[in-house]
């Protein structure tokens, strides 16, 4: 991952996903139209059009989850220090980081495969970004694309010297497969 100098903080997919959502709109009324044309006669187009309508619930709740999240956060150059930080939805939020209370940084890295033999870098991690501000609103980050953890650690540096009055800690999970092995 290539950050700029001022960013703060770029997640590894920045803009939505269009295709998918094209997908989305386009089949989940189609598949409740068939289901309508063949509710008169089964029990099949009943449940056609049950799935597509939950299909549509869920696409809707996902689209209000994602909308807020954080995908840039830069300094903008001024008098004073200002964050600039700008969700999925392109709106751009502008804090001051003496407003920070605190940050939260989740570092997850991926489960380590012994035969592998080395070509997997197990420095390498996705970083989730929560910052709570003093007046109650909360941001939180897309994950980064792999960052090896001395560039992490340097950004985490910054943003402890950028927010000194913000309460800071990190957690580390790791992917597994969910095996006890």
């Amino acid at each position: 991952m290539t950050i700029n100098e001022g960013t703060l903080w770029q997640a590894g997919k920045r803009g939505r996903n269009w295709a998918r959502w094209f997908v989305w709109a386009a089949v989940t009324p189609s598949a409740a139209y068939l289901g309508l044309l063949r509710s008169d006669s089964s029990f099949y187009g009943y449940l056609l059009v049950g799935a597509a309508g939950l299909a549509a619930v869920i696409g809707i709740v996902y689209w209000f989850w994602d909308r807020p999240r954080v995908v840039e956060i830069k300094l903008l150059d001024s008098a004073t220090p200002v964050l600039a930080v700008r969700t999925v939805s392109g709106r751009v939020d502008q804090v001051d980081p003496q407003d920070v209370g605190s940050l939260h940084l989740d570092c997850l890295y991926p489960a380590y495969d012994p035969d592998s033999y080395g070509q997997a870098d197990i420095r390498n991690s996705d970083n989730v970004l929560l910052l709570r501000l003093r007046d109650g609103r909360s941001y939180r980050t897309r994950p980064t694309a792999y960052m090896h953890d001395s560039r992490r650690d340097a950004l985490w540096a910054e943003w402890q010297r950028l927010c000194p009055r913000a309460t800071a800690r990190t957690a580390t999970r790791f992917r597994t497969s969910g095996t006890n092995d």
